[in-house]
This record gives C-alpha cells, structure tokens and sequence, in this order.
C-alpha cells in the first residue's frame, strides 16, 4: 500500500511541476499558458473534464469557448473609451466590482470558522418553531376542468363537474375517472394524484385546494366543487401526515451549517467595514453641491 501512495505523490508531484508557461493554445495573436489552461480545467465539472480528456472534439469546442471568453475580454480591455462617457465608467465599476467580490472570496478562503457544536443545542431550544415543529401535511388526488381565472366563466363548467362529483359519490372508481376526465396535464397520467404533500400553510398551493383539501375530515372523503384560479377541482384526501417535532440529531447539521453562515456573514460584514471613512476623510463641498443641486430641483418637482 506504501509503493502505491508514494507512486500517487510522485505522479502528483510531477504533474504539478509539469505545468509551465508554454503556449497551450494561440489564436489571433492571443496566447494561453498551459498554467492559465491548467487553472481553467481544474475549475471545470467532473463530466467536462472527463469529456475533454476522452474526446477531441469535445475538447475542442470546450477550448472554443474558453478561448472566446478571453479573446471578448481582451477587446473590452482594449477597447478605446472616453473617459468622459458612461461606457468607460460602466467598465470601471464592473472591474471593481469584480476585484471587491475576489477580495472577499479570498477573505473567505482563510476565514476559520469556530466549531458550532456548542451552540447548536441552544438554537435548537429556542428556535424550535424554525428547527424542529413539522406542520400537519396531507396528500391528495384530484379532478380538473380547466377554466383559467379571467378567460372562462366557471359557472359554464359546473354542471359537468357535479356530475362527475355525483358519479363518485355513487361509487364510481376515482383513478379511472380522472385518467379519463381530468385537465391536468400531469395529474391525469398519474390517475389524479397530486404531486406533493402539502402543508396548511404551503403557499405554492392555491389558497382554495389547500383549505379545501384541509376541510375534509377523513382520507378517501371528496371536496364539493373547488374554484381556483385554474379551474374547477374536485378533490380527495389521501393521506395525512399528522404535525410532530424532530429530533435534535435530525436537525443539529442544519443548524450547525446556518450558524457557521451567520458567522461568515458577520465576519464579512466587519471586512467591509474596516474600508468604511476614517477620520482623515475630507469631502469636497463645493463638488457636493454640484453634483446633488440638481437633483434637489427634481425632488421639489416631485
């Protein structure tokens, strides 16, 4: 096992040494070094790099892009701007941009976060509505007949929607029912099932599916005719999923994780800050009243 861990080092090793500033590709009088590509495929996806490594034209039209990507920055760089005009300011504050979020990035890099360990418990206790309470959540099945809110009158689709209700309250098979006559696109081929368990409270449900599927008291019991924004709903309950806590240990990486990000936050916060005015900051008040005077007449117009 030794020879095969020191072969791996060396090869390593090696490889790393290996890299160097020779051309790797040149085109149109620009050249990337084989330590600029080295940089580029390392950052790349697993499946990118596999890609390239296996396929040459693949590999090709990888470095195409990549290339493209150096050659547009190299003209915005060159680009002759005067220095007077909103472009070359807009270039400006991008590059700074770019430079303030690497800076922070490499801040980040060196950042040390505590161990959060000890103080995941005590989230947990006090914060035990965000971390551990799980809402009641229920399954459910449905019919649909479209009528999209504001380009169909709902009441032109009420008599087909109680006669299928009525169809199932005489005993006929839900699944065949909605395979057969539902709109929905998905529910139908999935014989009405509704794709998610949902919570009282889920807003990625419609307001009236949801308080209608939670007015129902027993699974396998039907709604009346629900009227949604998508159209007309008869639905049934299928499941529920009753409102119970989570353990600590279920819970304790994602606190632990939330904690050690409100840390960074924090810490990025007080980097910031540290570039914030001095004491030795002078401000040019005549400049001031020129630049801000205009805008004074606008706010009094306004």
């Amino acid at each position: 096992m030794k020879p095969l861990i020191l072969s791996l080092l060396s090869f390593l090793f090696v490889s790393q040494a290996a890299v160097s500033d020779e051309a790797a590709v040149s085109d149109s009088g620009l050249t990337m070094s084989e330590k600029e590509l080295s940089f580029i495929v390392r950052n790349w996806s697993p499946a990118m790099q596999s890609a390239a490594a296996s396929s040459d034209a693949d590999r090709f039209e990888l470095l195409n892009k990549e290339f493209a990507s150096k050659k547009v920055a190299a003209d915005a760089t060159a680009m002759p701007l005067d220095p007077n005009s909103d472009a070359y300011w807009r270039r400006h504050f991008v590059i700074q941009k770019a430079l303030h979020t690497f800076y922070v990035q490499e801040f980040l890099n060196d950042l040390v976060v505590p161990d959060m360990r000890p103080l995941a418990q005590e989230r947990y206790d006090t914060q035990r509505e965000k971390y551990a309470q799980v809402p009641e959540k229920r399954s459910s099945s449905h019919i649909l007949l479209l009528c999209p809110q504001g380009a169909c009158d709902p009441s032109t689709r009420e008599a087909e929607a109680g006669e299928l209700l009525q169809q199932l309250k005489d005993g006929a098979d839900f699944e065949e029912l909605a395979s057969s006559e539902s709109e929905d696109p998905g529910g139908r081929l999935q014989r009405g099932k509704f794709p998610r368990w949902v919570a009282a409270a889920d807003r990625e449900v419609a307001r009236p599916y949801r308080e209608a599927l939670f007015g129902l008291e027993e699974t396998g019991n039907y709604s009346n005719i629900v009227y949604s924004q998508f159209g007309l709903h008869i639905i049934r309950l299928d499941g529920i999923q009753d409102a119970h806590e989570k353990s600590f240990k279920e819970v304790e990486r994602t606190i632990i994780q939330d904690l050690a990000k409100e840390y960074r936050d924090l810490q990025i916060r007080a980097f910031d800050e540290q570039y914030l005015f001095t004491d030795e900051v002078r401000i040019n008040g005549e400049v001031m009243e020129r630049m801000f005077s205009p805008y004074k007449t606008l706010s009094s117009a306004n």
